[in-house]
């Protein structure tokens, strides 16, 4: 919750706190509420464990963001907008802004990639078992046996095109 709307301050721009709180709770999984073993709420949380330094920020990140560099920054540096102070914080129109602007520009520099044309050797979940199991149709091998269940479980597009796939292959080698 916005510190303004604990002394009965209310605003847009609450909402717009309110996206940076969703953003962080999607970068790293967290529960937004102080929970069993966290006092403290995810931002405040957050802001201790980073203590201001924007790269810490990925060793709290959800898993699923190890495969995209770019967009986890981008979705970041958006939450730290969207979470100032309320006389710095942007106008709801100018947060929509930049998150057109920055899902362009992560589409831009994004490698077109071909049907399987890239191979990780690791898994791109985990980052620690080697990537056995392909997505069907692209044919990214990216993801090992373990994650691979829960992820097409999930509904989620390839890490690496983006594309939806419809099935899981083991492949040997």
């Amino acid at each position: 919750m916005p510190r303004e709307v604990l002394n009965g301050s209310y605003s847009d721009l609450g909402d717009v706190y309110a996206l940076g709180v969703v953003a962080l709770e999607v970068l790293t999984g967290l529960d937004p509420s102080p929970v069993a073993g966290r006092q403290d709420d995810i931002v405040t949380h957050l802001e201790d464990a980073c203590e201001g330094a924007p790269d810490s920020m990925k060793q709290h990140l959800d898993p699923v963001w190890a495969a995209d560099n770019e967009a986890w920054k981008v979705v970041s540096l958006l939450a730290a907008k969207c979470l100032q102070n309320k006389s710095k914080r942007p106008k709801a129109a100018e947060v929509l802004q930049r998150i057109k602007l920055g899902c362009t520009q992560a589409l831009q520099q994004r490698p077109a990639l071909g049907a399987g044309s890239e191979m990780v050797s690791e898994c791109v979940i985990c980052c620690d078992a080697p990537s056995c199991m392909a997505l069907v149709p692209c044919g990214h091998r990216c993801l090992c046996e373990a994650c691979s269940d829960v992820f097409l479980r999930s509904g989620q597009d390839c890490p690496m095109c983006r594309s939806r796939p419809e099935q899981l292959i083991r492949v040997y080698d």
